[in-house]
């Protein structure tokens, strides 16, 4: 049976595969090859996804490794090979998105030091830390910029810049004196966020300090507005 499995699985025979499991289960999830692999491992290295679906319903674990050693994961072997259908399917089975192998590489790692920009996607949305280093230390934005993938890089700092983005998104009133706000208040009573940024403060005397000369804004357009003033400075007007 072990060769049939297998021989089904890197050939992408999805009857035979069917046949041997509703004939044997437990014995096809159980089964390994001449390199100590199981079926989900080898499936999951040959990006087979419907193997890899029909192995999870049979019953294989998708935290287990194996291979020599036991140093073997199926996600690193799918994010290796930049697999990221397979990659969601052992997500969302439970697989760990920051299990390391036995050499150090966590699936993150993988995908970045190929530049598998998609498959960093799939990893990062099913949880997995971008900041946990490579087998020497390195993170894997530094494997990823090494590789000379933009899209890989792009994938690890559109995350890293996530949590700022967030913190600076929350809607804040401005205070009077030098307080900082992320959204200015009119005097209707609504608000709307800064065209200059989180740069730009107010003063006491009523005007707005403000980091860029030209920017105008209405909040509802019942004269509630500001519009630019020299050097910089605001005018208000009600």
């Amino acid at each position: 049976m072990r060769e049939e499995l297998f021989a089904a699985v890197y050939g992408g025979a999805d009857d035979v595969l069917v046949g041997l499991v509703r004939a044997d289960a437990a014995g096809a999830v159980a089964a390994v090859d001449g390199e100590g692999h199981t079926a989900l491992y080898a499936a999951a290295v040959a990006d087979r996804p419907s193997a890899v679906r029909l192995l999870l319903a049979a019953g294989a674990d998708p935290r287990a490794a194996c291979g020599e050693g036991g140093g073997d994961l199926p996600l690193c072997g799918a994010a290796s090979g930049g697999h990221t259908e397979v990659v969601r399917a052992l997500l969302a089975a439970g697989a760990d998105p920051d299990g390391r192998e036995a050499y150090g590489f966590t699936a993150v790692a993988w995908a970045a030091v190929q530049g598998f920009g998609d498959t960093l996607d799939a990893l990062l949305e099913g949880g997995a830390d971008p900041d946990l280093p490579g087998p020497g230390g390195e993170l894997p934005l530094v494997l990823a910029a090494r590789r000379g993938s933009a899209r890989a890089v792009r994938a690890l700092l559109g995350t890293a810049r996530a949590p700022r983005a967030a913190a600076g998104a929350r809607r804040r009133s401005p205070r009077r004196g030098a307080g900082w706000a992320s959204t200015w208040s009119g005097s209707c009573g609504r608000s709307w966020p800064p065209r200059t940024g989180t740069a730009s403060r107010r003063s006491c005397g009523g005007r707005w300090r403000t980091a860029r000369r030209r920017w105008r804004w209405s909040c509802c357009g019942t004269g509630c507005r500001w519009r630019a003033g020299p050097r910089g400075r605001g005018t208000r007007r009600w």
